[in-house]
């Protein structure tokens, strides 16, 4: 990982660090942390999978929040909480393994 690609992914945990816990504010954080994915153009498939594999939690529980379909009452705030920690551990993890050498 280049300093380029650290800079992207010290913005995502920024990020989930600012996370207010309003339905706006998780639709935003989706948004920003998606595009900071594309930004920091990985090469590493496994990281990349990682990253859709640890963010799923947070991508469902958003659905469940704006999407026309989801019944009443489904979006739990407990599990969207579990899985933004889960998901910043795994960012936090990432930056902390981070060697010049990967991509």
């Amino acid at each position: 990982m280049d300093d380029h690609q650290r800079r992207i992914w010290q913005q995502m945990l920024d990020q989930l660090v600012a996370f207010d816990g309003s339905t706006d504010g998780l639709s935003r954080l989706a948004e920003n942390v998606r595009g900071l994915l594309v930004a920091a153009d990985l090469h590493d498939r496994a990281l990349i999978d990682g990253f859709w594999e640890n963010f799923q939690e947070v991508d469902m529980e958003l659905e469940l929040r704006t999407e026309p379909w989801a019944p009443s009452g489904s979006p739990n705030d407990q599990r969207l909480h579990a899985g933004i920690a889960t998901f910043r551990s795994w960012v936090q993890s990432v930056l902390d393994s981070a060697g010049p050498d990967r991509e």
